[in-house]
């Protein structure tokens, strides 16, 4: 699969926070910097911003740029945000605790879905094609 410009982007600084290129607190470069760094213009660059705010790895402060956000605030449920921690700092508390979570929540999705069926719509959606 081909990623574009901004995909890209998104991995090499969400990795480059999460591997602590960029400590939690710390300012990124300012957007001319990253633009220049990336050869990328500026509008690439707050898409990319976006991208690392919903995955709770920055925070965005007015007149004063991107700051890494607390370790404690990221969204480790994200893929990416945890294939890169696990990339960078195995650590077994985390995928304990990630195993626990998701036995506490799939079961009760999978009992909402069950309940909320719809076999007429399903039928529906898998003849489609």
């Amino acid at each position: 699969m081909t990623l574009n410009k901004t995909d890209r982007i998104v991995i090499t600084l969400g990795k480059q926070i999460v591997h602590g290129k960029y400590v939690p607190g710390s300012p990124l470069p300012a957007e001319a910097e990253l633009c220049e760094e990336f050869a990328t213009s500026r509008n690439i660059i707050r898409e990319v911003f976006r991208s690392l705010m919903a995955k709770r790895l920055i925070e965005m402060k007015r007149y004063r740029g991107a700051f890494v956000a607390p370790r404690n605030q990221w969204n480790y449920l994200d893929t990416d945000v945890l294939q890169w921690v696990l990339e960078n700092d195995y650590d077994p508390r985390l995928i304990s605790a990630m195993s626990e979570v998701r036995n506490l929540v799939e079961p009760a999705i999978a009992r909402w879905a069950a309940r909320t069926r719809d076999f007429q719509r399903i039928w529906r959606r898998l003849n489609r094609r």
